[in-house]
Parts: C-alpha cells; sequence; structure tokens
C-alpha cells in the first residue's frame, strides 16, 4: 500500500510555489493547512475516512456515536459478546412517527431492529426498538482525521494526496492575495481541490446512510425526516 507524508506534501506545495527554502510560506504553516485539508476532503466525502468499530448502547432511543466522530454513515448490525447477530434496517422517522408515534415508549430491549439517522445531527442517531443499555452495535462513521506532523502519513490516504496538494495551494495562494493579488490563484486552486475530490468518487460523497439502505424513503435533506 502506497503511503504519503505530510513532509511529502509540503515539498511539492513548496517546489510548485518556487518557495523550496519555505521563506514565504513557513513551514509550520503549510503544515496547517494540510492539516485543514484533511478536514476539508473528510466533510465533503465522509468515506475518506471511515471507522468501523462496535459501540455499546445507552438507553432508550437516543444514541452517540464515538468522540471522534463527524458523521455516522451506517449501523450494520447487532454484536452479542463479540459474535455478529441480526442486522439492522435504516427507517424512515416520518414513518415511524406515523406509524407507531409511541416507538420512544415501547418496551426496552437488547436487540436493535432499525435505527434512524438525520444528518443535520451529525454524532446522534436513534434506534427502535429503544435499547435497554446493554445492547452493542456495530458502525461504520466517518471520523476527524487524526493531525499529523512532517514525518507521519497522511491520515486519509495517499490517494487523496493530490486534492490535499490543491487544498494547500488555494490557501497558500490565498495567504498572498492581500499583497499579490492572488485571488485568481487562489480560486483557480479551489476549483481544482472542488473538480478532484468529485472525481475520486461520486458515489462516496453522499452525506450519511445511502437511501438504498432504508425501509422507505429518505428526505430531500439526505437524512430520515
Amino acid at each position: 500500500m502506497k503511503v504519503f507524508t505530510a513532509k511529502q506534501v509540503i515539498d511539492h506545495v513548496s517546489f510548485i510555489l518556487k518557495d523550496p527554502e519555505n521563506v514565504r510560506w513557513l513551514r509550520p504553516i503549510v503544515l496547517d493547512y494540510v492539516n485543514e485539508a484533511q478536514l476539508a476532503v473528510v466533510r465533503m466525502l465522509p468515506s475518506a475516512n471511515r471507522v468501523r468499530t462496535t459501540i455499546k448502547l445507552q438507553e432508550g432511543t437516543l444514541q452517540e456515536l464515538p468522540d471522534d466522530a463527524l458523521s455516522l454513515i451506517s449501523v450494520v448490525k447487532n454484536v452479542c459478546e463479540g459474535v455478529p447477530g441480526r442486522a439492522v434496517r435504516l427507517a424512515t422517522r416520518s414513518v415511524f412517527d406515523a406509524m407507531f408515534p409511541d416507538w420512544h415508549d415501547a418496551w426496552p430491549e437488547d436487540v436493535v431492529q432499525n435505527y434512524i439517522y438525520d444528518d443535520r445531527e451529525d454524532t446522534q442517531f436513534e434506534v427502535f426498538p429503544p435499547n435497554d443499555g446493554t445492547g452493542e452495535v456495530e458502525v461504520v462513521y466517518s471520523a476527524i482525521p487524526k493531525r499529523v506532523e512532517e514525518e507521519d502519513t497522511l491520515s486519509i490516504g495517499a490517494e487523496y494526496s493530490t486534492i490535499i496538494t490543491n487544498y494547500v495551494l488555494y490557501k497558500c495562494a490565498l495567504l498572498d492575495s492581500d499583497f499579490n493579488g492572488t485571488q485568481g490563484l487562489a480560486q483557480y486552486y479551489y476549483q481544482l481541490f472542488l473538480t478532484e475530490l468529485k472525481g475520486q468518487d461520486e458515489s462516496a460523497a453522499k452525506q450519511g446512510p445511502s437511501p438504498s439502505h432504508a425501509s422507505a424513503p429518505i428526505g430531500a435533506n439526505g437524512g430520515t425526516e
């Protein structure tokens, strides 16, 4: 597997900017832009930094993702003492509210049948039936990229190195725009960033769970309203 370090991105950016000694654009500043770029990529393409793990459920319907989560991608299945259990299906809130208006007060169980997710709530989702606090489910979520130093491998993979480079070039041009009138160049690099990000994987650029997994249509906002 190919790896790409933050140093390689900084060296490449410095070469393009004709600033190999980092006189104009200091390396610590460019490194901050590299980390900012990683987060920008993941916010726009959640699948760029996926985490699959098992979480313990709280009592009731409302559940929380781990602290490093940005958004939910899917709830996969129940897990009991490490053993895979029943699959969990994405449901639509409007259908549940209409057909089972008291579903939040249903009898608690340890096994989840459905989950509801609204992408406006980011790190929270709901389960049905309400959990008794002993259940566990396997989830896939988009995680905040870990901050990298120069010698560290990029948190989100080498396949995003060009996209990150263009974002860093955009920030460098933006920094210089007050003195050298590089607003147009900044816009150029930002458009490159957006275009290459879209081309990386258009199907993965959807926020939150895929509508194809839902038991009823998902709202226009991409959630389950």
